[in-house]
């Protein structure tokens, strides 16, 4: 009961995630592209990425560490693939 309950918890999340980021470009399309904005896609996209990962360990019986080695990776090539973009262009 327990799994079943945090699997629907997992789901309602990524439910609240997308819709912060439809609102996220609502904004983008009415008031334009900021570094802030940027950011709120950044950490919604790492949100849905730990929920995943959440959601693994728990139907693959993972331990925490599991969990916090693989976010610290996605957090990591986050920034690094960021770096590469010239975000002043855009």
């Amino acid at each position: 009961m327990m799994k079943i309950s945090a699997k629907i918890w997992i789901l309602l999340n990524a439910v609240l995630v997308l819709s912060a980021a439809a609102k996220n470009f609502e904004y983008i399309v009415n008031y334009g592209f900021t570094y802030k904005r940027l950011g709120v896609f950044l950490f919604l996209l790492l949100a849905l990425t730990g929920l995943a990962l959440t959601f693994i360990k728990i139907q693959k019986k993972k331990r925490n560490a599991y969990l916090f080695n693989t976010m610290v990776w996605y957090i990591y090539g986050t920034i690094l693939l960021c770096s590469f973009i010239n975000w002043e262009a855009l």
